[in-house]
């Protein structure tokens, strides 16, 4: 029996919190065989208790593929996310998409839904939108600017709707993005508190140097007379 990649966690791991999430993304679908009393439990608007056979419904992504992969449904259409307007909006400037509330697991879903019946696959479309956003949105997260003041003075702008999205580009992050510049912003803090620390070490190391450096120059005469001394007998002695 074909079994979905929603059933197994979207990509394996079927206690992954983002796959599970991702599995509620609707996805219209025509049913093939009728569905007996589940008419109001898909639709609760629907008039007839029971579905009739070639239905057109919305179900969850998880529900949906299940039924595609015993042929009991066909797929309609992919989500609006991934639609026509959307895959322009990405090629266009990707950056400046929003994903925050409306497609918030953009990628998990993206590689579930290539893996169901009559999907085309969506890897490419998923690859070109983290490449495109990654670079922009992590620098303006981790590296505020003077440019990024100005966006947010440009926020109080009328119909400042860019400046906006520019000044806060954590409500553009797709959950999966917000996990990965959170980790990005905990590496260069420990980094920054490992060069606190290392820096410190190394004044201390060089305090303690020039200290050295300062006794043996202090007691550097005597020892240097010593020396000669040493010196001038060793030569009276083998004369």
């Amino acid at each position: 029996m074909a079994t979905s990649s929603y059933a197994t966690g979207g990509g394996g791991d079927y206690f992954d919190p983002h796959a599970a999430l991702a599995g509620e993304v609707e996805l219209p679908v025509t049913l093939a065989a009728g569905a007996a009393g589940l008419g109001r439990l898909l639709d609760p608007a629907a008039g007839e208790a029971d579905v009739a056979p070639g239905a057109a419904v919305g179900l969850p992504a998880w529900l949906a593929a299940e039924l595609l992969a015993r042929n009991m449904a066909d797929l309609r259409a992919l989500p609006p996310e991934y639609g026509g307007p959307a895959r322009r909006a990405l090629s266009t400037g990707a950056p400046s998409v929003r994903f925050r509330g409306r497609a918030p697991y953009f990628y998990t879903a993206a590689l579930a839904l290539s893996g169901l019946r009559g999907a085309p696959d969506l890897t490419p479309l998923a690859s070109h939108a983290l490449r495109s956003r990654y670079a922009p949105l992590l620098a303006r997260c981790l590296a505020p600017s003077d440019a990024a003041r100005a966006d947010a003075r440009a926020v109080r702008a009328p119909g400042a709707r860019a400046a906006r999205v520019a000044a806060d580009p954590a409500s553009l992050m797709s959950v999966e993005e917000a996990a990965l510049h959170g980790a990005g912003a905990a590496s260069l803090a420990a980094l920054d508190r490992w060069r606190a620390v290392d820096w410190r070490g190394r004044e201390g190391a060089s305090a303690a140097v020039e200290v050295a450096a300062r006794a043996r120059a202090a007691g550097g005469g005597g020892h240097g007379d010593g020396g000669g001394g040493a010196g001038a007998a060793k030569r009276a002695r083998g004369a």
